[in-house]
């Protein structure tokens, strides 16, 4: 399917993640476009965050785009953001759900693959929803199972986010050529609404089609689910807003009736909601950000606001607000600065400021008291090519404007070296790379440089601590043990232990991790896999979840360690999988692990590993070991 052309996070291993790792952390999306464009010219921008004043206006400057995109042949041939109207070749939690994803701000839940409801686990896999029982002695009973696909369509669609609102499962995904248009039919995020009973059956609700280009970023999420909203982030191409005969055609949201119709229901946006430019960009592109009250069952009710900006951006989303920040390239970064915008979650409020540099990723972003920290990285050219400089950089809420700021309002501080992770705690900020650890501490601006002995791919929190892990020495090979780090930040930040282990990364997404506060020790759960030397792959593996490479196989587990009061790491169980048969159903519908297929998950003093189509369950026991005690295929419901 012309979507996704990135490797599937279970297929990446060694060199291939070593590379695409820190080429990653320049620009979130589908990656940097190649050769730039002319940019538009200068009266299509404006100096002040305005907003279009109605069809006519917002019609002219798309016919405007239009035709200087068109008068440059060569310049369309370089677009390759991947952000097109045509379609494709063939192809949290509230009342009694527990917050179970390692979400990267607390209450702030995001789409995933496993949530919770009352004493169920509901899991997003292959296309299907499934719900699973858990026994008061952590016994896992399938419960039902559902296609999430609707009857009457096709499986042109991937399957990526789950949430849990109350009772209702809300299953994100992306279908292709599904809104019937001129000369083409066009994609759009699909919403599949499930109700969830007591017992544990699925019944299907409503399905909603919202008209928009692809979301997909290979480390964000496009869904979060925060005080019974539903937030949304959709991209739209400028060319996308305009039929077959050159006239506006704005985004709408859709109710599927059955046997392939869809019925409009309203405009996702108004002119007045849509932020026109305010830097020359691009291919300009309409980032949205939509909020879905959740309150009717029976319909979705969705209002938002789009920036007009270029394709490059991030997402993070706050307590409080939602920031965007779009910018036109790593190789413009010594030239210009570029912009993070913020609206207000009500939407009431949105202002912009001038940064210079790129985020890392969403965790580049944290919002305090006073306003936003991020992380940015900014390529200066030298005599000899370009020069990274990397720098905390602080915003206060009221530099955001509808005229955007000078850098003069920010606190800047300097901090070296070249990171390919980040990660904020509430005081300090950590920033990780080739052999080298930075923690900062956001109050003081005092910087900490420690020697990690590891090339530190993942940095998490393990309460107030932060976990450094990676490959064990200077560069990654098939020797290579996973070292991980524990960083304690009272006083002076210091490694206060580390460990090895003979195993490499499973899951390059954060929700590959999760972490439990016990009350005389804590544990976490990592997404880990070994790798076996088989001599041949010319024979199929034996389970699916086991991919083979090279001569050489993956194979998927999940290991647990637990911390100490005295800052101490052990290692305690790893878990894999218990059969390795072919798979247990045929797959038709979002069979690609395009968010990874292992989770690690905490629920109730109980630990449970998902794991392909296994799920286990156990708990630790007087000696401090996991015991897990309970195997189930989700799909056969065959006890393990």
């Amino acid at each position: 399917m012309k979507r996704r052309i990135i490797m599937k996070t279970k297929q990446l291993i060694g060199v291939i993640i070593t590379t695409i790792i820190y080429a990653g952390c320049l620009v979130q999306g589908s990656g940097l476009p190649g050769p730039v464009p002319p940019d538009l010219k200068p009266d299509l921008v404006l100096s002040q965050l305005k907003t279009f004043s109605d069809d006519t206006e917002l019609q002219d400057y798309l016919l405007q785009v239009d035709a200087i995109k068109n008068s440059d042949s060569s310049a369309a041939d370089a677009e390759t953001t991947g952000v097109s109207s045509e379609p494709a070749a063939d192809a949290a939690s509230s009342g009694n759900n527990a917050e179970i994803t390692n979400n990267q701000e607390s209450g702030v839940d995001e789409g995933g693959l496993v949530k919770n409801y009352k004493d169920l686990l509901i899991i997003l896999r292959r296309g299907r929803l499934v719900t699973v029982q858990v026994g008061e002695n952590g016994s896992l009973k399938k419960i039902d199972q559902e296609e999430v696909t609707p009857a009457g369509l096709d499986n042109n669609v991937w399957y990526d986010e789950l949430l849990v609102h109350e009772n209702r499962a809300i299953v994100i995904g992306y279908r292709y050529g599904v809104i019937p248009n001129k000369p083409y039919k066009r994609s759009a995020t699909e919403l599949n609404f499930f109700e969830i009973s007591e017992e544990g059956s699925l019944s299907r609700l409503k399905t909603f089609f919202i008209e928009s280009n692809d979301y997909y970023s290979w480390k964000n999420y496009a869904g979060r689910l925060l005080n019974g909203k539903l937030i949304l982030y959709t991209p739209y191409a400028s060319s996308s807003l305009l039929d077959s005969e050159r006239h506006l055609q704005m985004p709408q949201l859709y109710i599927y009736e059955g046997e392939g119709k869809l019925t409009p229901q309203a405009p996702l946006f108004r002119p007045t909601d849509i932020f026109k430019p305010i830097q020359e960009t691009s291919w300009p592109v309409l980032h949205s950000i939509l909020i879905c009250d959740l309150e009717e069952s029976s319909r979705l009710d969705c209002e938002g606001k789009a920036f007009v900006a270029s394709w490059p951006r991030e997402l993070y989303i706050s307590e409080n607000h939602a920031y965007l920040f779009a910018g036109k390239g790593w190789s413009n970064n010594d030239k210009e600065a570029n912009l993070l915008y913020s609206l207000s979650l009500d939407l009431s409020t949105s202002g912009v400021v001038q940064v210079k540099g790129f985020p890392l990723d969403q965790f580049s972003f944290s919002e305090s008291e006073d306003g936003i920290d991020l992380l940015l990285m900014n390529f200066q050219r030298t005599s000899s090519g370009y020069e990274a400089k990397t720098t905390l950089t602080q915003i206060p809420f009221d530099a955001f404007d509808d005229l955007p700021s000078s850098l003069s309002r920010q606190k800047i501080i300097d901090l070296g070296g070249k990171p390919w992770v980040n990660r904020f705690s509430p005081t300090h900020l950590a920033l990780g790379g080739d052999k080298f650890l930075t923690i900062v501490n956001r109050g003081t601006q005092e910087v900490t440089r420690l020697d990690t002995g590891m090339v530190v791919q993942r940095l998490e929190l393990a309460g107030n601590r932060f976990v450094a892990i990676g490959p064990e020495g200077d560069q990654f090979d098939l020797d290579s043990n996973l070292r991980i780090n524990l960083v304690d930040l009272d006083n002076t930040p210091k490694i206060s232990d580390s460990i090895t282990v003979p195993f490499f990364e499973g899951e390059w997404r954060s929700h590959g991790y999760a972490y439990h506060e016990g009350e005389f020790f804590d544990t976490f759960g990592l997404a880990t896999q070994s790798i076996v030397e088989v001599g041949s792959c010319l024979e199929d593996v034996s389970s699916p979840d086991i991919f083979c490479w090279d001569g050489y196989e993956i194979i998927p587990s999940i290991s647990f360690f637990n911390i100490d009061t005295d800052g101490s790491i052990e290692f305690s169980q790893t878990t894999g999988l218990q059969a390795f048969n072919e798979p247990s159903e045929s797959c038709t519908t979002s069979c690609a692990d395009w968010y990874g297929n292992t989770r690690p998950i905490f629920l109730e003093g109980r630990v449970f590993g998902l794991i392909g189509d296994e799920l286990s369950s156990g708990m630790m026991d007087q000696d401090r070991q996991l015991k897990l005690k309970h195997h189930l295929n989700i799909f056969t419901g065959e006890l393990l």
